[in-house]
């Protein structure tokens, strides 16, 4: 039940006891929904406006699973006696105004009819394919086409999708006048701003067009555009859309150069909001998962560890890298396989920061190179180890480390942990855009983290959901 929702109960005659319910409650072992839940992310991206639907009569599915009853499909309206109850489920239309549904607490067919819905949100999947999906950095001309094996654009594109209540437009992000569909860009669109700009070799189109709506966070600007970004129309368009949210401070320092101070801040990465789509307690698929870490790494892991951890990498290296759909489930599977780890060991931002989001404990490995701007900020949420020039300390690190009871990141400690101001300022920040987002955030949300958020201390903790008072 959304908060606006619940407020409608003022409507209701003050016989009707009303409690509020989460999607926290269908998390268990035994839900048959579970797993859809946690995965709602890539089932938002699969079903784009038929999402909030779908989502409510799961919603009801689950509390006649749960909780056993009758239930009254959503905007109805009940003008006649509802059926009375049997020992098996049934349907009803109650006086051509609505339609009831009863089932006792557990039954087998509502959780059939949760596996056929669930089901359904693969063909919807299968059905749909975008060309030139936005957005995609560093795409590479090969013949005709555009080839970008890397899908840190599609996790960023899913922290944004998990806050939003539906998806009816996609946006790209180098040229925002390109929309699909084209119609969408007749009103208004919003768009949570969280990317890299200004990576493309052709260009990036600034500032966004009239039509977009934009709630500008975890933004970074590629440093050989600062003259673009920097410009009159640029800084004039930012100060009316303030204060702007920069992923790394190397970001803030360029706008903090050419703006007030008041109007940026760091927000850090959408990316640190992500739930985690693994079941709470779950054995770990993986111990310990290396994603894109250099061979010499190997010898320096204790050897029963390197025995048994796993490696992956967190590019695209598949023929259908033009199919949007498959990119953005492609990173979602990614996203999947880091929160079923024990510990993750990766040189990826985009791989690390949703990790260390998703609860599990993540060393960062410097690059030969060393880290660029774009991870200046990020270290807090990191063991960090440089193999290069710091060989024997990260060895020492390595074969010391519990890899079984991982010791907490520094974000991740004290009595206001970073991690959680993090978190909040990202989601107030969205929250306050539209009460819309408020109340997509409060429905989707699948851990209860967000309410000791300032954003939403006007609300009290009552049993697993908030009262407004």
């Amino acid at each position: 039940m959304t908060l606006s929702c619940y407020e409608s109960r003022y409507s209701l005659p003050e016989s009707v006891d009303v409690s509020m319910i989460s999607v926290r409650d269908f998390l268990g072992a035994e839900s048959p929904a579970a797993g859809w839940f946690r995965n709602h992310t890539w089932n938002k991206v699969a079903s784009g406006v038929k999402y909030p639907l779908l989502f409510r009569r799961m919603v009801l599915l689950s509390a006649l699973h749960e909780f056993g009853g009758t239930a009254v499909e959503f905007g109805g309206t009940v003008r006649a006696p509802a059926p009375p109850p049997s020992g098996s489920p049934r349907c009803a239309d109650v006086g051509g105004q609505a339609v009831t549904l009863y089932a006792p607490r557990g039954h087998e067919k509502v959780r059939a009819a949760i596996a056929d819905l669930a089901a359904g949100f693969l063909e919807l999947a299968g059905q749909q394919k975008w060309r030139g999906s936005c957005p995609f950095a560093s795409r590479a001309p090969r013949g005709h086409s555009w080839i970008d094996f890397d899908n840190g654009d599609e996790v960023q594109m899913l922290a944004a999708a998990q806050w939003l209540p539906y998806i009816d437009a996609r946006v790209d992000r180098d040229n925002m006048t390109l929309v699909t569909p084209a119609t969408a860009a007749e009103g208004s669109i919003l768009l949570i701003m969280n990317a890299f700009w200004g990576y493309k070799p052709t260009g990036t189109l600034w500032p966004a067009p009239a039509f977009i709506d934009p709630i500008l966070v975890s933004m970074h600007f590629y440093p050989p555009m600062y003259p673009e970004f920097g410009s009159k129309d640029s800084l004039a368009y930012m100060k009316a859309h303030a204060p702007v949210g920069t992923r790394d401070t190397q970001t803030l320092g360029f706008l903090q150069a050419k703006m007030p101070p008041a109007s940026s801040y760091l927000s850090l990465c959408l990316t640190s909001t992500l739930e985690s789509v693994a079941r709470p307690g779950a054995v770990p698929e993986c111990p310990v998962l290396l994603v894109d870490v250099p061979d010499e790494l190997l010898p320096l892991l204790p050897p029963a560890i390197n025995r048994k951890a796993c490696r992956m990498a967190a590019k695209l290296y598949d023929n259908r890298t033009m199919d949007g759909m498959f990119r953005v489930g492609h990173a979602f599977d990614h996203l999947t396989r880091y929160a079923r780890a024990g510990v993750v060991i990766t040189t990826r931002l985009h791989c690390g920061v949703p990790a260390a989001a998703m609860g599990i404990p993540v060393i960062l490995v410097k690059h030969p190179e060393g880290f660029t701007g774009r991870f200046d900020g990020f270290h807090p949420l990191f063991h960090t180890i440089d193999i290069w020039e710091q060989r024997g300390k990260a060895k020492a690190f390595l074969r010391s480390f519990d890899y079984d009871s991982p010791p907490p990141i520094p974000a991740q400690t004290g009595a206001t942990p970073e991690w959680r101001k993090m978190r909040c300022g990202l989601l107030e920040r969205i929250a306050a855009h539209s009460p819309v987002l408020l109340d997509s955030i409060y429905a989707q949300s699948l851990t209860p983290a967000f309410e000791r958020c300032q954003a939403f201390q006007k609300f009290q903790l009552s049993g697993k959901g908030l009262l407004n008072i």
